[in-house]
């Protein structure tokens, strides 16, 4: 568990408290970054880049929100730069992942049938899936992390759905 301590002191320059967050959080933004972009390359220059941006801007942290809600921000800002800077670089490759079956909709179990669908959505409404559907978000942590409104990220959650059911229909 990171304190509200650990995080003052990584503020200030703590290297012990650095580490603590690093090693707490770095699978969480590994895994988010990941199902973000679908890319094992582009999720690891995100892993890299989240925690040298946290470390900067630790100081700036007020404690409105969980550092996790902060850091989850930060990924994804980050995540959406690298794939935009990816697609100019030289178009971005889906690689496979997984999505979780809810019930009512298409089974997902085959990593390319996952990976089809999620490629079907824009970044910023994969995003939206990912909060959702991986990692378990609600729709109001979601709408506070993403600065949307509730009935906003419900009709994008529900769009996004829906776009989903339509090319898994179309296969």
């Amino acid at each position: 568990m990171i304190t509200k301590s650990d995080i003052k002191k990584a503020a200030s320059g703590d290297e012990a408290a650095m580490e603590k967050i690093y090693q707490y959080y770095s699978a969480f933004v590994w895994n988010v970054a990941l199902k973000t972009c679908l890319n094992r390359d582009v999720a690891a220059d995100a892993l890299q880049e989240v925690f040298i941006k946290v470390f900067k801007k630790l100081g700036s942290f007020r404690f409105y929100s969980s550092l996790k809600t902060w850091i989850y921000r930060i990924t994804v800002n980050t995540t959406l730069n690298l794939i935009k800077k990816e697609k100019r670089r030289e178009g971005l490759e889906l690689d496979c992942t997984r999505l979780k079956a809810r019930s009512g909709e298409p089974d997902l179990e085959s990593k390319q049938t996952a990976q089809e669908l999620l490629g079907t959505l824009d970044p910023e409404d994969r995003i939206l899936i990912v909060m959702r559907e991986m990692e378990g978000m609600s729709y109001k942590e979601i709408a506070a992390s993403s600065k949307m409104t509730l009935s906003s990220v419900k009709t994008r959650i529900y769009r996004a759905r829906e776009k989903m059911r339509t090319a898994y229909d179309k296969r």
